[in-house]
């Protein structure tokens, strides 16, 4: 997985993703043909993708519009199988050195978007989460 920060072009293993995408385009690559619905409330949509071992991710259009990408970096199984806050926040720690490692320091702010790592405690998950502007 590579996330490119001069133009927001974020490659996985299966395919691209990047700022410009609109839905039907997603729905008819080899990501979006793999592609599982987890929100269908139109306009918004939210697929879920399996684009390489060990990334799970999610797509998130408002219309046409590509909004979000988010993704996760998996953990070993037996960390998988059993939710901890530890555990998620092991994952948030894996994320924020991968941002680091591709990307340097945050704020990670671009003129395409902004990418941030996130621990949601409600939602009880870790993400990198990719934001396409306007």
């Amino acid at each position: 997985m590579k996330i490119h920060s001069f133009d927001g072009l974020v490659d996985f293993e299966l395919g691209s993703i990047e700022p410009v995408t609109d839905r039907p385009s997603f729905l008819a690559s080899a990501l979006g043909r793999s592609a599982e619905v987890l929100v269908e409330n139109e306009p918004h949509m939210t697929y879920r993708i399996h684009p390489e071992r060990g990334i799970a991710a999610t797509v998130h259009f408002e219309g046409p519009k590509l909004r979000t990408v988010s993704f996760q970096i998996e953990l070993p199984p037996r960390k998988e199988e059993v939710w901890s806050e530890e555990h998620e926040l092991e994952r948030k720690r894996l994320h924020d050195e991968w941002l680091q490692d591709e990307l340097g320091m945050p704020p990670y702010w671009f003129p395409w978007g902004r990418l941030e790592s996130n621990y949601d405690s409600k939602g009880c998950s870790s993400a990198i989460i990719v934001s396409y502007a306007e």
